[in-house]
């Protein structure tokens, strides 16, 4: 069994400046662990789905966002207002938007009603960050959160976590992520699920676990090109789940945490400081190749004819 990624050719929301087409793997088929908690994917038909709101860089916060005429202008209106109520699904429309803040999405779901941001839409949608109150771009910090199909990158020299995850039970889902000058994605809640993202050129790690996120899964990512670490799980105890990872040619180690961690049947090939530290080590079925990504220099990270 070796780690496979799939191309979703156009990836609706982009956070940050962003020049070029990026492309972003969608999920694989991964068994999972029954011990874990169901994460919700807003690809899946909700139990009972809730209110569709639309936000549109030609809308207005003062609209009821429920249709893309009356879209709202800003991400997180219905968060900021607490209109938001589980099942419901913020859909961000095309175009460019600029804020002033980092978003913060403090908002409660349910495993079977989560509450999604999903990019939509033919087309990329840019949210411009262009003074930060906090050292990340966006900040989830409610629970039973999805955030799917989003870019989040920056061109600017501030130092940004791309998304800085304190709640539990959300998921991170069909993102790229990239151009940070910190890490990709910092997660610092328990119980999430990253899942079927690209994270490249960052100047830190790609994801960071911090010494409080425990029981956390990493599944189906490919990391590429980051400057330290490819996935660091810090701290003992934090009994997370690394797997069907493609990790590669990033400045650091591939998988960096310690023993209690458990990872199997990812490709980490040619990283700078080796493939594990800390403790961890292949559970079962890892590989140590060249994936034969198409262009990654170019946002291209379908796998070639011939991949291991």
């Amino acid at each position: 069994m070796s780690p496979k990624a799939v191309l979703i050719k156009s990836v609706s929301l982009v956070l940050l400046l962003v020049s070029g087409t990026l492309s972003a793997p969608g999920p694989t088929q991964l068994a999972g662990l029954k011990a874990y908690p169901v994460h919700a994917n807003s690809r899946q038909q909700l139990m009972n789905p809730g209110t569709n709101y639309y936000v549109s860089p030609s809308g207005s916060d003062s609209n009821d966002g429920l249709t893309p005429a009356t879209a709202w202008k800003s991400l997180d209106n219905g968060d900021k207002h607490g209109l938001l109520s589980p099942g419901d699904t913020v859909n961000v429309l095309p175009g460019v938007y600029v804020y002033m803040r980092t978003m913060n999405l403090t908002s409660i779901g349910t495993v079977e009603e989560p509450i999604v941001y999903r990019g939509t839409g033919e087309g990329e949608a840019t949210i411009a960050l262009i003074i930060g109150d906090t050292h990340y771009i966006i900040g989830v910090e409610g629970r039973h959160i999805v955030i799917d199909g989003i870019t989040v990158t920056s061109d600017q020299l501030m130092p940004l976590t791309g998304i800085s995850l304190s709640g539990d039970s959300c998921t991170v889902i069909n993102c790229n992520i990239n151009h940070l000058n910190l890490e990709g994605i910092e997660v610092s809640g328990s119980f999430n699920l990253i899942r079927a993202n690209v994270i490249h050129d960052c100047v830190s790690d790609a994801i960071k676990n911090s010494s409080s996120g425990t029981n956390n899964l990493y599944y189906n990512n490919t990391i590429w090109n980051n400057g330290e670490e490819g996935i660091e799980i810090a701290g003992n105890d934090r009994n997370c789940r690394i797997f069907n990872n493609i990790i590669i040619e990033n400045g650091g180690v591939g998988i960096k945490g310690a023993i209690d961690n458990i990872c199997g049947f990812n490709d980490i090939w040619a990283n700078g400081t080796g493939s594990f530290s800390g403790g961890i080590v292949d559970s079962a079925g890892s590989i140590s190749e060249d994936p034969l990504l198409m262009d990654p220099d170019s946002g291209d990270f379908r796998l070639q004819e011939g991949s291991p």
